[in-house]
């Protein structure tokens, strides 16, 4: 399924938040979700902007999706267009 979504775009953003619980659960949570995101971007050349939010409080999380505060799906974008740009430049094929 990957395979076929990469080869259709320039590139992806992954959103999504993990907030801390009473459990180990969130430490395994935020652990595969970054190394899944990063095995993608390694494995088939393909720009990834990570805007997965890892946070101790409901309260941080809003604060960093917020578009008018910390707006990391924002930041996420942009990573991933400029991503794209360096690519391109560098002639990469996916």
């Amino acid at each position: 399924m990957i395979l076929k979504l990469v080869g259709c775009f320039d590139g992806g953003i992954v959103l999504g938040c993990a907030i801390k619980g009473d459990t180990d659960h969130y430490e395994h949570v935020c652990t595969e979700s970054m190394r899944g995101t990063q095995d993608v971007a390694l494995a088939h050349a393909f720009p990834v902007g990570n805007g997965i939010l890892t946070c101790p409080t409901r309260a941080l999380a809003e604060e960093r999706a917020d578009v008018s505060r910390k707006d990391f799906g924002g930041k996420a974008a942009k990573a991933c267009l400029r991503l794209i740009e360096i690519r391109s430049t560098l002639g990469v094929e996916a």
